[in-house]
């Protein structure tokens, strides 16, 4: 059945309220977390979300990937430098990240249910990295409890996605027309994740970087 006008937000599950169709999909727009979703009516299958994946370059032949992949490195060193333990959430069959973190000397491991990859040390992780992932999370609240879980309390996270500029934004913008993406942040969003799951804000882009240290146990 096709969803109603409101839907549930799956990070703050406040009711938001349907605001614009587009590209075949309706999207849904919280003002309590500022979170833009697409309900989950029109969420893909997990096959057809790796044949989507399967058009994607990303490997380290790919040089323009890996040397995003880098940049990120770098942005990471000063916030949790190595030999910090991290995982990487959404790692990819490739484990491209891994690999460089691992250059980098970082004591480094992929996490990915979608490939069933699973890391092969246990928590907690002194910092958890994410790049371009949590646009796909169903359940953003389950997935962000479960990244505190395994993060030690001072620990850090770092992850891109690019941020929405507003619900009237959604229409034309690109980002929107990838069926994989279900989940759209903004800096009001990230703001919102710090403080529901204890965390301080250590940086925030205008684009698609978010960086935050959870805060140590009493």
């Amino acid at each position: 059945m096709e969803p109603r006008s409101k839907s549930k937000c799956p990070l703050c599950h406040a009711y938001a309220v349907a605001v614009i169709q587009s590209a075949g999909r309706s999207f849904h727009h919280c003002e309590i977390c500022d979170l833009i979703f697409v309900p989950e009516f029109w969420h893909l299958e997990e096959e057809a979300q790796r044949l989507r994946y399967a058009n994607h370059d990303n490997t380290p032949e790919n040089t323009g990937y890996a040397r995003m992949l880098g940049q990120f490195v770098d942005q990471l060193r000063p916030i949790a430098p190595p030999p910090c333990r991290v995982l990487d959430i959404g790692c990819g069959p490739n484990q491209v990240l891994v690999s460089l973190l691992r250059k980098a000397g970082y004591d480094a491991y992929g996490q990915d249910p979608l490939y069933g990859i699973s890391p092969l040390e246990s928590a907690p992780y002194d910092a958890i990295v994410s790049t371009e992932t949590i646009e796909h999370f169903s359940n953003p609240r389950l997935e962000f409890d479960r990244m505190v879980g395994l993060l030690r309390g001072g620990g850090v996270i770092a992850i891109t996605t690019h941020f929405h500029h507003g619900p009237s934004a959604i229409h034309d913008w690109w980002y929107a027309r990838d069926l994989t993406h279900i989940s759209f942040y903004s800096r009001a969003t990230m703001s919102w994740i710090a403080q529901h799951f204890g965390f301080e804000q250590l940086d925030c882009d205008i684009e698609n970087l978010c960086a935050m240290r959870r805060q140590e146990s009493p």
